[in-house]
């Protein structure tokens, strides 16, 4: 179907998917690492700083598991919301 309603709610689809692709990244772990130098004066000597952060989700049913559900039912949704437009076309040319 090529009609601009179906576009819109095959868009919403799509969008829905990447959310759901979102909200599964966060079962992975999280890492950052952060470099910095710095110069002193004042004869002072010049300083460099090293840092590492890890986020481990140990207790994905608290956050990840309720975003991968919610993500899934809005899109679930979605294509319910597309299966209506598509019916409500039929209707209109029937």
């Amino acid at each position: 179907p090529d009609h601009p309603m179906v576009a819109v709610a095959d868009a919403a689809v799509a969008a829905n998917t990447v959310e759901i692709e979102i909200a599964e990244e966060q079962y992975k772990p999280e890492w950052m690492l952060d470099v910095g130098y710095g110069v002193r004066g004042d004869g002072r000597p010049d300083f460099a700083s090293v840092g590492v952060s890890l986020n481990l989700p140990f207790f994905t049913g608290k956050r990840q598991d309720r975003n991968v559900s919610a993500a899934r039912h809005e899109r679930s949704a979605a294509r319910m919301e597309r299966q209506t437009r598509l019916l409500e076309l039929n209707q209109v040319l029937g």
